[in-house]
């Protein structure tokens, strides 16, 4: 059990399937007292990774910022200055890092926050499959982030 009271099996049904993954990477963070982690499925997908892994609002803060270098990249592609364009492209990379270190310390807090919560309303034997409803993953959420991103593009 760890400082916020959530206990491995609580974590492990709230997360689903990688719950070892997660587990140990954050117990590395704790041990390192450290925010920063690698996240491979979050540098790739970014927002989403989010929306996979249930993590709405931070899905759609970067699909607004993901639409902000796309408008600022498009200007700067439009008027042919080259230094700027390359400007923007290092932002988009810079962006993409940053998405993957902070990842799994966002999930981490996202998991705590959503256990915590789900305990100080429910009891019962029902309580681990509900957390596993609570938790886990989503393959709609993606898809229609992409449809959105799509028509971003399509703009």
């Amino acid at each position: 059990m760890n400082e916020n009271g959530i206990g491995e099996e609580e974590y492990r049904a709230f997360i689903g399937k990688k719950a070892d993954y997660y587990t140990k990477k954050w117990s590395a963070m704790d041990v390192r007292q450290s925010k920063w982690s690698w996240n491979w499925g979050a540098f790739i997908f970014r927002e989403l990774w989010f929306a996979y892994r249930k993590m709405y609002i931070f899905a759609l803060i970067l699909f607004i910022f993901l639409g902000l270098i796309v408008v600022v990249s498009s200007i700067y592609l439009q008027i042919e200055d080259e230094d700027m364009a390359n400007f923007v492209k290092g932002v988009k990379i810079l962006y993409w890092a940053i998405v993957a270190v902070y990842a799994n310390y966002l999930y981490h807090k996202h998991a705590d926050k959503k256990i915590i919560d789900f305990k100080s309303t429910s009891t019962g034997e029902l309580a681990t499959s509900e957390l596993a409803k609570r938790g886990g993953t989503s393959l709609i959420a993606p898809v229609i982030f992409i449809v959105f991103e799509g028509i971003l593009f399509f703009i």
